[in-house]
């Protein structure tokens, strides 16, 4: 039998101390407002007596400064002080010079000083804001005008509220002390009185309660006290009580027999619950806020985790290693401690356990103690998991079909790319095994990093995802191999792998090749006089004879072959502008404005090839290093940004933008004299934004070595034979540490 809680306060006791804290709090604010007034009054007082003072020394302030007595001027100023209401005398003459000053004055800037030991003490701005001065008039009786009263002087006296204040205070704390020890006195008697009538009789009737157990009343009636000895209500109480007594030892017993039966329904509905689930092919097991799974997992579970989960941490029914263990026991923490909805923290648990090409996906579903009256708490979680390898092995055939045709529509749109690709991969491959077969020195693992991170780049940019991994692989063996300090020679495990890897990847990219034969041969017959048009239908024809006409890559092939987004024909120049980041040891972003503009983009397709040439610059060129940007007060990251405008409905606008160190016309010309292209009067003669334009010619080049990313001095020349074959115009404009700008005005081409 559960008992109440000791301690606690009576009920004479919480009323007695409700109703005298109101009492109290009623004196405090009626004492304020008899405070307030008094204040008032007091200030009044003030002003009067001050008055009355005037009137006082009037005379005498009178009489020195009319016989120019300064005897009884400093005796009078004297006998002004030692009134306490004044703080400070203030005596000037009627040419207003100062006769006499003493205590606090104010000076001509109306600024408090205090006058000590001949010595003037500044008063600060809060306390000058207390001090009262009144201002007067000293007039002398002249007895040879008749008894009019002339001016001889002026005069100021000086108080302080802080006055007021002290005679206020010693008043209010009088009072306020007076009715707290009257309401403390009152307050004790009446909480005697309320126990004696109220309390112990309640007590009495309390403790017989408590003693009651629910599991085995008695139909005995509680007797406390009789009719008359805790009075009338106490009496009707105890019956009311003894009543209600009876009424629960019969539903106690009902409840009983109920409960009995209702286990039983909830233990069969429970069966139903699991052998539903069964069917359905999904397990379930619940764990506690300990992560312990409980007994009573489905067969299903068993079968799915390869375990009988019962009793054991959910993180190791997963298999989890250490980290992951710390994560997941992180997780049912926060779960339970209810801080967070359980909505809003089920997402960060695990979602998914894959064991022997198995995809187990996981839910969890909260169960809640709901007790009423108590507040709603996390007791358990119900971790669902559901055998989703069969719809996982048709998501990832679906991914490779949607792989396979945006690889073979990047292919067959940049044939001529693809094949030089191919070319400078298959010679990567050929200088890294040449490396690691013929070396007799040690292997130059960074120059072999950097090859095969090239070429990774390149596999990339064409979406063959497993030849990119294949490459990805031998960079983290690369890496291994650095990280860890290995001696590589021709006898160890790792020379071995490096060879292995090396091989196994030529081996795949000459199946890529054999597979994609058809296509790639349709990409060699460009050059030999086989019509464009004649080319694609060819691969259309062979893509319905090897997908037919419902799969995803002949629509894909029909839908969009045709037609592009202008911006979608720059994005294959992103994966390009990240492999120049990486080589030139500049970071820099590749921005490319989302356009709605659909362009055929076949008669587009030689011009936007040769745009490389432009972003190639704008890279090795324009963009500067690292520690040159944050001296220039530039951000770390450089930016090369494209923008597509639509103009007059024949029309399209290209701007493509970098935020570099920008072109200088001094630098142009010194390269074009140089090399002959134009005389230095002819230069001389040009203005800036002629002189930028320069830069198209075919034998220019800034550069004064050749590298792989300019110096030749053919780059920015293809772009503008390319601009001039689509009868387009392009211009550069460029302003000193602002960056450079490339405008390139198109006719818009439909079909």
């Amino acid at each position: 039998m559960e008992t109440s809680p000791k301690g606690g306060h009576s009920l004479s006791t919480i009323l007695m101390t409700s109703v005298f804290s109101i009492y109290f709090i009623i004196i405090v604010l009626t004492t304020s407002i008899r405070i307030l007034v008094e204040y008032q009054n007091a200030e009044k007082e003030i002003y009067k007596e001050m008055e009355s003072i005037i009137e006082t020394f009037r005379d005498p302030l009178s009489e020195s400064l009319w016989e120019f007595n300064d005897l009884l001027l400093s005796s009078t100023v004297n006998g002004i002080m030692k009134n306490p209401i004044i703080k400070g005398v203030e005596v000037r003459s009627f040419f207003g010079d100062l006769k006499k000053i003493r205590g606090i004055t104010k000076n001509s800037d109306g600024e408090f000083y205090n006058s000590l030991d001949g010595k003037n003490i500044k008063i600060n701005e809060t306390d000058s804001e207390e001090i009262i001065a009144f201002n007067f008039k000293i007039l002398h009786k002249d007895a040879g005008k008749k008894g009019k009263r002339v001016l001889v002087g002026k005069g100021s006296f000086y108080s302080s509220r802080l006055f007021i204040k002290e005679k206020i205070w010693r008043t209010f704390t009088y009072i306020l002390l007076s009715e707290f020890i009257k309401t403390i006195s009152i307050f004790i008697f009446f909480i005697w009185i309320f126990k004696k009538i109220l309390g112990d009789p309640l007590k009495k009737l309390t403790s017989s309660i408590e003693r009651i157990d629910l599991n085995e009343i008695d139909s005995g009636p509680i007797k406390v006290f009789e009719k008359n000895e805790g009075g009338r209500e106490l009496t009707i109480f105890q019956d009311s009580f003894n009543k209600m007594k009876k009424d629960l030892k019969e539903t106690h017993e009902s409840l009983r027999d109920y409960s009995s039966s209702l286990e039983d329904k909830v233990e069969n509905r429970a069966k139903d619950l699991k052998n539903l689930l069964e069917n359905l092919g999904q397990g379930f097991m619940v764990f506690n806020k300990e992560g312990i799974v409980q007994p009573g997992c489905s067969n299903v579970t068993l079968q799915l985790f390869g375990c009988d989960p019962t009793n054991k941490k959910f993180s190791e029914v997963l298999q989890y290693k250490k980290d992951d263990k710390l994560s997941l026991d992180s997780w049912i923490k926060n779960a339970w401690k209810g801080k967070i909805s359980f909505r809003e923290i089920a997402p960060l648990a695990p979602k998914s356990f894959e064991k022997l090409e198995r995809f187990i996906e996981l839910e969890y579903r909260p169960i809640y103690n709901e007790k009423k009256g108590a507040e709603k708490k996390l007791e358990r979680v119900i971790c669902i998991a559901s055998d989703k390898t069969k719809e996982r092995e048709l998501e990832k055939i679906a991914d490779k079909e949607k792989s396979q045709a945006h690889m073979i529509l990047k292919i067959i749109s940049d044939k001529n790319g693809f094949n030089s690709m191919i070319r400078e991969v298959k010679r990567n491959i050929s200088d890294i095994k040449r490396d690691i077969i013929e070396k007799n020195e040690k292997i130059d693992l960074k120059n072999i990093f950097r090859i095969m991170h090239t070429s990774k780049g390149a596999f990339s940019s064409y979406s063959m995802k497993e030849l990119a991994n294949l490459a990805h692989r031998f960079e983290d063996q690369i890496l291994k191999i650095e990280n860890n300090d290995i001696n590589l020679d021709e006898d160890s495990r790792m020379f071995n792998n490096l060879r292995t890897k090396i091989n196994y990847l030529e081996e795949k990219l000459e199946n890529f090749l054999e597979e994609n034969k058809m296509v790639l041969e349709g990409g060699a017959e460009s050059g030999n006089g086989v019509k464009e048009e004649q080319l694609i239908e060819k691969f259309k024809q062979f893509i319905l004879k090897r997908e037919g006409d419902k799969s995803k890559i002949y629509q894909d092939f029909t839908g969009e072959f045709y037609s592009k987004k202008i911006s979608e024909c720059f994005e294959r120049f992103i994966p390009i502008v990240k492999e120049l980041e990486e080589r030139l040891g500049k970071p820099i972003t590749l921005k490319i404005e989302q356009s709605p503009i659909i362009v055929n983009f076949q008669f587009y397709e030689p011009f936007i090839l040769s745009c490389i040439h432009i972003f190639r610059n704008c890279a090795d060129h324009g963009i500067e290093d690292t520690e040159e940007r944050i001296a220039n007060g530039k951000e770390v990251k450089g930016l090369i940004t494209v923008r597509f405008k639509k103009v007059m409905n024949d029309k399209i606008q290209i701007a493509i933008k970098d935020d570099g160190r920008g072109i200088t016309p001094k630098k142009i010309k010194e390269v074009v004299i140089s090399k002959d292209i134009l005389s230095a009067k002819e230069v001389n003669n040009l203005p800036d934004s002629k002189i930028l334009q320069l830069i198209f010619h075919e034998e220019f080049s800034s550069k004064d070595e050749v590298t792989e990313f300019s110096g030749r001095g053919v780059g920015l020349s293809a772009v503008m034979e390319e601009v001039k074959k689509l009868n387009g115009n392009i211009l550069v404009a460029s302003k000193d540490g602002s960056g450079t700008s490339f405008m390139i005005s198109l006719p818009l081409i439909l079909s």
